[in-house]
């Protein structure tokens, strides 16, 4: 390529599949936006936001179910237009902030780390045999079949989130699951690429994400807890005495804190009021787990809410295939952002605390579940087309 190519240009062709699929996404979610009135719930959000005085608009912030952020970041988009179409758009910004974060996380899920890569080329190094023409074999496609990998696991899982029916849907609609989506999808990237090569800069950005995630929405509280199952499980396959574990494990203070204070200062007393007996235990009662086997319900509603009906059994059984393949190869990253974040759903709602399921509610567990299932296929897929005398992705 010329090195007078404008940088812009080199990174579109670099990117061109991620980049067509954004823009097919924002196209798909902004047809139509303006040509169906408000749901119920997007009439709530657009009488609060609303409101003439700043003192009214705050009373129903914090009588409301959801923390404040989302609501004030509407209200200084009202600032400009209250046009309904163009607060929705909102979303649809950061319903494709949301893809490409995802699509990050499962290329990086992909990707060997540093310590695996050389592991990998000591056992190419020491296991080199010699072919049927009595020439040293080697290995010098493993970095192309990892790279085929990453690329593959990304591509699917973008694609995935680009034409579900509720990743559309809640893209589309004056609500905070779009924004939330997109923070914790960047804020898992940062994760594991502080998990990777630590930085105080990735720590940063990691604990602001999660903050703002927490600011948006409760549910972001269960995905603190997924994340907090990946910190550990890295602690126990690396060691939980590094300086850089340690720190990473402290600064969790600063979420934990900001949880403390939204429970006491908002939470606490919305918990204990008649709305929220109503929802837990009317309508979101359905998405609880009371018995064995709606565990294995709850995991197909979740996948029958993300892709629908058609696709709900082969992805839950594409996720217990990922589950199985990453335990196998000892791949505790996978295991911990996919399994990790079920488990969390699941606990919450054995415990009756919150739904898992076929909900909106259980859209956090997005940014967890989807690289999970695409990183299976993409690395069967590479394992098949492996050719003789390689190492196989799967072992």
């Amino acid at each position: 390529m010329n090195s007078s190519t404008p940088e812009p240009l080199v990174l579109l062709r670099r990117y061109r599949g991620i980049t067509a699929l954004v823009a097919a996404a924002v196209f798909i979610r902004l047809s139509g936006l303006s040509e169906w009135w408000l749901n119920p719930d997007e009439g709530i959000y657009y009488s609060l936001i609303t409101r003439d005085s700043f003192d009214g608009f705050w009373t129903e912030v914090l009588a409301n179910a959801h923390p404040p952020l989302y609501y004030m970041l509407l209200r200084a988009l009202g600032s400009f237009t209250w046009d309904f179409s163009f607060l929705r758009a909102f979303s649809v910004v950061w319903g494709a902030a949301g893809m490409v974060g995802i699509w990050a996380v499962a290329r990086l899920l992909a990707t060997p780390t540093p310590s695996e890569h050389a592991a990998t080329e000591a056992s190419v190094i020491e296991g080199a045999a010699v072919d049927s023409h009595g020439r040293a074999s080697s290995d010098e496609g493993s970095a192309d079949e990892g790279s085929s990998v990453a690329v593959g696991a990304g591509f699917i899982a973008a694609f995935i989130v680009a034409f579900a029916p509720t990743p559309v849907q809640m893209s589309q609609v004056m609500r905070p699951y779009a924004f939330q989506t997109a923070l914790l999808a960047w804020a898992l990237f940062c994760l594991l690429i502080h998990l990777r090569e630590p930085s105080a800069r990735r720590l940063a950005a990691y604990l602001s994400l999660t903050c703002l995630a927490l600011l948006t929405h409760y549910s972001s509280v269960l995905a603190l807890g997924a994340f907090g199952i990946v910190v550990l499980l890295d602690g126990a396959q690396h060691g939980f005495g590094r300086t850089a574990w340690r720190k990473l494990a402290a600064w969790h203070l600063v979420p934990a804190a900001l949880v403390v204070g939204l429970y006491l200062f908002h939470l606490r007393p919305l918990a204990a009021s008649a709305l929220a007996d109503e929802a837990l235990d009317g309508w979101l009662l359905p998405f609880m787990i009371q018995s064995p086997a709606d565990v294995w319900m709850s995991l197909l509603g979740y996948q029958h809410h993300l892709a629908g009906p058609w696709l709900r059994g082969p992805l839950a059984l594409l996720f217990l295939g990922a589950v199985g393949l990453a335990m196998y190869r000892r791949d505790l990253r996978v295991v911990g952002v996919g399994a990790g974040a079920v488990l969390v759903a699941m606990v919450a709602a054995a415990l009756g605390a919150y739904p898992f399921g076929s909900t909106r509610h259980a859209a956090w567990v997005s940014v967890f579940v989807v690289p999970g299932p695409r990183w299976f296929v993409a690395t069967a897929r590479a394992a098949a087309s492996a050719a003789p005398g390689r190492r196989s992705p799967l072992e």
